[in-house]
């Protein structure tokens, strides 16, 4: 800690630990994790979707973590695959990118969750797979209202930001068992 430029804790303890093993106060940025309750809110969940017949309502699920080994992407996408083969009208939306882009596409296309005709890889109409991309700030809350279930397989995470957005929005969650 002596010799490092700079330090970001996410609280006082870490501060005050760091400054005990030597670390220079001046180089500690104390970030604490937490989230905008006014943002990321329950109220409108699902809005207007109990007006749709129940086959235009896939069950939804929702995964916002970056596409990584580390993050458990390819679990995310391997257990979609023996979900959707017992269960037709669940869909799972795959937020955000990373490295492991091409082996997801591959596992989805080999398994006909996605594929080049409208027909094929769909749930009435709906895609069994939808990769929004990067999802900005201001659009997340819509995002995870969208959604019936937040999923989430890292194998090493603190305290997970995209857990707590989901909470917030009132969405229920399955993650690792992991001590973070």
């Amino acid at each position: 800690l002596q010799h490092s430029a700079a330090l970001v804790g996410d609280c006082e303890t870490i501060r005050r630990l760091a400054i005990f093993h030597g670390m220079a106060a001046e180089r500690i940025v104390t970030f604490p994790w937490g989230i905008d309750l006014e943002h990321f809110s329950p109220g409108e969940r699902w809005a207007g979707r109990d007006q749709l017949p129940q086959v235009e309502r896939p069950f939804t699920l929702l995964s916002t973590r970056s596409w990584e080994l580390l993050l458990g992407a390819d679990i995310i996408a391997q257990a979609f695959v023996k979900v959707a083969r017992q269960r037709p009208d669940v869909r799972l939306i795959m937020a955000g990118s990373g490295s492991l882009a091409s082996r997801l596409h591959q596992i989805f296309l080999n398994n006909g969750l996605i594929g080049e005709q409208t027909e094929e890889g769909s749930v009435d109409g709906f895609p069994r797979v939808i990769f929004p991309g990067q999802v900005g700030f201001a659009d997340l809350p819509r995002l995870y209202h969208s959604a019936d279930l937040y999923i989430a397989a890292t194998h090493s995470d603190g305290t997970s930001i995209s857990l707590l957005e989901a909470m917030a929005c009132g969405l229920p969650a399955i993650v690792s068992d992991i001590p973070g």
